[in-house]
């Protein structure tokens, strides 16, 4: 049996995106500095932010080093709850470029 109708809700606001996605598929040489500057404005203070780099990262001309990828917000890292970040070692010595796709969030 179908009950009584409930009563009206308040009028809300109308759906936003939920996402936004930033692309590009030029080649970089950059061994530092920013890769890609992406710009976001959140509409609420109580909101977050999921952030995800998936494409490929290099390693090369180097020995027993360590290479580190990291994004920032306002020019700084995030430090809460934590840093989002990756790293990969090559060791050994070696003349490789290594490149692998990842996927850092």
């Amino acid at each position: 049996p179908v009950g009584v109708p409930g009563p009206v809700g308040r009028e809300g606001r109308a759906a936003q995106a939920k996402w936004k996605q930033c692309a590009w598929s030029e080649e970089s040489d950059l061994d530092n500095g920013v890769i890609k500057a992406c710009n976001f404005t959140k509409s609420e203070e109580s909101t977050h932010l999921h952030v995800r780099y998936s494409g490929n990262l290099r390693v090369g001309g180097c020995s027993n080093c360590c290479k580190r990828w990291f994004f920032t917000f306002n020019n700084r890292e995030c430090t809460s709850p934590m840093g989002i970040d990756a790293a990969i070692y090559l060791v050994g010595p070696s003349n490789e470029n290594l490149l692998r796709p990842r996927t850092v969030e």
